[in-house]
């Protein structure tokens, strides 16, 4: 027996569709489970550090209690997870190469989980993926009974679909990355052209733009410590990430908190982070394959600079005068009215005829929302402005 033509290419059309909407991943193990003729047990399972993607668990045909003992007792004891280290991408693994038989009935995985469900001891699998930060697996289990007449097929099958998996997935990729900045610089106000990572509370980094990338790779602002964790060379600010992301993380607030520090070589930098729930991402059946759920930290990096230019930026954007322009900065920064005048000398009804003016000329009328104005500005913009240091 084989896949027809026309089955081949119906599954391909659900891979596809997959690619742009993840979600339906489950409908691609649904279909491959009842591709071959008798159902046969799938499974999709991966992981994506580069991405926001939750990891990628969908099965199709096991009995909910049989995922729900695997999850709770054998996700660290599956006999066919020894071999994986010894596959290639590529190859298209028969079950009993991973786990032989014999062995395999003698261990409480089988009595417990395969033999319940008719023996779905046979079939097997392909490795998508196995590269850093990216493993992705496909596969199925089938009742020994069906072997003889269908397993061959269902290899085959697995051979063939591979490669529109893995371009699906290469497409999820991209899609997630993007979605994700897009949705870090629309929502939480970091700016454009900012270098953003996801860390969790053990500060390991989760995803990383091609700008961090770049900037982990220099090594001069940041990098990459043992297991993936993130270090900054300035050690105060990397003594206050490390303290937020058991603090604020553990909120999981929005509030964007902005931190300033210095490189060696003089040049200013902006770090932002917001808290990120992690939590939202799919529960895996078969194991933790992605095990840190719950808090995490997006954090936002941008080079400063001089105040003239960020003057110059206020003035265009917001059609104030110079003078008018370094009051409303002056204000984004905390500074009163009359701290303004002193730091000016000048009187301070000329400061707050500046304000005036500058809520007039912006359409604000608190002068919140000036401030609001301003600071959008500097992080939107295409500079950012100096933000108040590490206390």
């Amino acid at each position: 027996m084989s896949v027809t033509v026309e089955q081949f290419a119906e599954l391909s059309n659900l891979v596809i569709a997959a690619a742009m909407e993840p979600g339906r991943w489950q409908d691609v193990a649904d279909a491959l489970g009842r591709a071959v003729g008798p159902q046969v047990c799938t499974q999709i399972i991966g992981y994506d550090t580069h991405t926001n993607s939750a990891p990628l668990a969908v099965a199709s045909g096991y009995d909910p209690d049989i995922l729900k003992l695997y999850q709770e007792h054998y996700h660290l004891q599956n006999p066919y997870a020894v071999r994986f280290e010894d596959m290639r991408v590529g190859d298209v693994v028969p079950a009993a190469m991973l786990c032989n038989p014999n062995d395999m009935i003698r261990t409480a995985f089988y009595s417990d989980l395969l033999r319940p469900m008719e023996d779905i001891y046979c079939g097997g699998g392909t490795l998508l993926f196995r590269e850093k930060g990216r493993v992705f697996v496909f596969g199925g289990n089938m009742r020994a009974k069906d072997q003889d007449r269908y397993e061959d097929t269902w290899l085959s099958l697995c051979a063939n679909i591979a490669p529109v998996m893995r371009q699906s997935l290469e497409v999820n990729r991209m899609i997630a990355g993007l979605s994700f900045e897009n949705w870090a610089l629309s929502q939480h106000n970091l700016g454009s052209q900012t270098a953003l990572m996801l860390i969790d509370p053990n500060c390991r980094i989760h995803y990383a733009s091609a700008e961090a990338e770049r900037m982990l790779q220099a090594g001069e602002v940041m990098k990459t410590g043992l297991s993936g964790k993130l270090q900054f060379a300035c050690e105060e600010l990397h003594h206050a990430i490390t303290q937020q992301t058991g603090s604020q993380t553990a909120r999981c607030g929005s509030v964007v908190r902005s931190l300033a520090f210095e490189t060696d070589r003089g040049q200013r930098w902006t770090c932002r982070s917001v808290g990120v729930d992690l939590s939202r991402l799919d529960w895996s059946p078969f194991g933790k394959v992605f095990n840190q759920q719950g808090p995490a930290l997006l954090i936002a990096l941008k080079p400063e600079t001089s105040r003239l230019d960020v003057n110059k930026m206020i003035q265009s954007a917001l059609g104030l005068s110079e003078m008018e322009a370094d009051t409303a900065l002056y204000l984004a920064e905390g500074m009163t009215a009359a701290e303004i005048a002193e730091s000016r000398e000048v009187s301070i009804h000329t400061v707050r005829n500046q304000i005036k003016a500058a809520l007039s000329k912006c359409g604000c009328r608190r002068q919140a929302d000036l401030v609001i104005a301003v600071d959008r500005l500097r992080t939107t913009g295409a500079h950012t402005a100096p933000l108040s240091p590490i206390k």
